[in-house]
């Protein structure tokens, strides 16, 4: 079984979005004002007309629990968000139904032997031909060999965790094979920093050099301010309104509407 290895360095938008779906729009940010800033969702209006305004934030509890700064955002697939609060803390959530789960912790063994063991990647998907969702993570074992009192080299190992939503379980991937030739082609725009995700039509949302949230139509190359701050780890998440259960219980959040962050 052959796995692409994501890279870790670049937070890969979401496919482009069909202009006839009724999207919903998060964005996960973290002001970043002092270090005890913990990452949050603010939800953006889609309705013709308010220009993406505010229309609350969402904090979830498990943020503040584990103390996560940086959260990365995976998916939607069929509405299902998966967050990487750290390499440990993995959870699903459904924002239309406020359906949140916490992953189990893997039981699978790493080498006794190895000098080092990292999460190197994950990503997270739908799979038809079973009706689940899956959520794969890959992990770095590094071997430490001494060949004399002076010198030694290292030797990498990798291992592969495949959790299922149905078995709500973790196994592991026998003898899988990691190709880390992936790369990502993005035409360089000036004035901007970094691509956050895909709207409708292709139009694309960027992070611009003065870290402002803007939205980019390809096809006129025009730009369009959102008159939104990005702060750290800024990423934009387009999904659509899904009645799927994944088996978790349902949220405790804050959710403050944009009157309430004002006041």
């Amino acid at each position: 079984m052959v796995f692409i290895l994501p890279n870790p360095s670049f937070h890969y938008p979401t496919s482009p979005q069909p202009a006839n779906d009724h999207l919903n729009l998060l964005v996960k940010r973290c002001d970043g004002k002092t270090l005890s800033d913990l990452s949050y969702f603010s939800q953006l209006s889609t309705e013709k007309g308010q220009n993406f305004s505010l229309k609350q934030s969402i904090h979830l509890p498990v943020f503040e629990m584990y103390y996560t700064h940086y959260v990365t955002v995976h998916g939607p697939h069929n509405g299902i968000l998966c967050l990487e609060c750290d390499a440990n803390i993995i959870c699903l959530w459904n924002p239309s139904t406020r359906e949140f789960k916490v992953l189990p912790q893997s039981s699978i063994q790493r080498p006794p032997s190895a000098a080092d063991t990292s999460f190197c990647g994950l990503g997270f998907g739908y799979d038809s031909q079973t009706d689940d969702y899956k959520v794969v993570r890959f992990i770095d074992n590094t071997f430490e060999y001494h060949c004399d009192g002076n010198s030694y080299y290292l030797e990498t190992t990798y291992q592969v965790d495949l959790y299922s939503l149905k078995g709500n379980s973790w196994k592991e991937i026998s003898d899988p094979i990691i190709d880390r030739g992936v790369g990502v082609s993005i035409e360089s725009v000036p004035g901007v920093e970094r691509p956050l995700g895909f709207w409708k039509n292709g139009e694309l949302f960027l992070e611009s050099s003065d870290n402002e949230l803007v939205l980019f139509d390809p096809s006129t190359r025009e730009f369009k301010n959102l008159g939104i701050h990005s702060y750290k780890e800024t990423q934009m998440v387009a999904y659509v309104e899904s009645l799927v259960s994944i088996n978790g219980r349902s949220e405790h959040v804050i959710r403050r509407t944009a009157e309430d962050e004002v006041g």
